[in-house]
């Protein structure tokens, strides 16, 4: 992940269920881990959004949203810590 001064070469120590919610997700995950296909739409740190991203079974993204304000069949984790 270069540029990312974020980045470890651990992507992290647990997991935890993220539901979609209009709050900023606190503490902001690592990574995301979907566990469920479906789509999802995100806040990204900027502030711009983006809707109904579809996202697969078993991916890992190495994105770090500051919401998840809607999913739709998606099951998706946050990867957190060092």
């Amino acid at each position: 992940m270069a540029g990312n001064p974020n980045a470890s070469p651990n992507p992290g120590r647990n997991l935890k269920l993220i539901t979609a919610s209009a709050s900023t997700l606190d503490p902001i995950p690592r990574s995301l881990y979907i566990a469920a296909s479906g789509t999802m739409s995100i806040t990204n740190a900027d502030g711009s959004s983006e809707a109904a991203v579809p996202v697969f079974q078993g991916t890992v993204m190495p994105i770090q949203p500051n919401k998840i304000t809607a999913v739709s069949s998606a099951v998706v984790y946050g990867i957190y810590g060092e």
